[in-house]
């Protein structure tokens, strides 16, 4: 027998005998008649955030994209119209532009706003709403829906052109 058969053999007896060990600790562990379950019990943990921030936005129109920026401001398109909403507690919307056509996707960072109108990508910066740059989109298809992500200074983009089936 090889060093290696023998090496994979040892390796998956270990695997076996550490597997049938966590099962023996689980099953100790959850038995109502132990101290250690008891312990357990009395002091529960909360999983998740400690708290979770909820925030009601006034929005004007159909909305069909939108995006937090890192300091909270919320930008969304209603059509071809991109509103911003700046202090989500007191503000409502304002027009920030209008975009070349329908909006599919928008995202924010600290510095602009990214747009996708079917198959174009348009920059507008946020501090004048001038436009940047636009990337052209590759596809055969018209898109139906879509979606932008910001990480850092690259955007990512995806497309779709399926529907429902109905019509």
């Amino acid at each position: 027998m090889s060093v290696s058969n023998v090496l994979r053999r040892r390796l998956a007896s270990a695997a076996v005998w550490a597997t049938g060990l966590a099962v023996l600790v689980g099953v100790v562990i959850a038995s109502p008649g132990l101290p250690s379950a008891q312990a357990s019990a009395a002091a529960p943990r909360a999983a998740g955030p400690a708290s979770l921030n909820v925030r009601t936005i006034p929005l004007i129109g159909a909305v069909t994209a939108i995006s937090e920026a890192p300091d909270g401001a919320v930008y969304y398109s209603a059509g071809s119209a991109v509103y911003v909403v700046s202090d989500t507690l007191t503000a409502t919307p304002v027009l920030r532009f209008h975009a070349s056509g329908h909006v599919l996707a928008v995202a924010a960072n600290s510095a602009d706003v990214f747009v996708d109108v079917n198959k174009t990508v348009t920059e507008y910066k946020r501090a004048n709403n001038a436009k940047v740059r636009q990337w052209t989109l590759t596809g055969q298809h018209k898109p139906t829906s879509a979606g932008l992500y910001v990480v850092g200074s690259r955007v990512w983009a995806w497309t779709d052109w399926s529907t429902d089936q109905s019509g």
